[in-house]
């Protein structure tokens, strides 16, 4: 018994968007590729939260982007 649904962005630091590097609209895929995925016990409806961080950095110069 699962349900997938959509990943979006709730919440982001900084605020704004850098002058050189804009966030991507498409980031949450990166963080979840292949959706969010709800799972419930079937018996007690009991579901696990969880959270999922990550660090964005740049490829090639290991500079932090967000």
């Amino acid at each position: 018994n699962h349900i997938t649904q959509t990943p979006e962005l709730l919440r982001r630091y900084p605020l704004e968007d850098h002058k050189d590097f804009a966030l991507p609209p498409d980031v949450i895929f990166f963080c979840q590729p292949e959706g969010c995925i709800n799972t419930g016990h079937q018996r007690t409806g009991f579901q696990q939260l969880t959270s999922f961080v990550f660090t964005l950095t740049e490829k090639d110069s290991n500079r932090q982007r967000f």
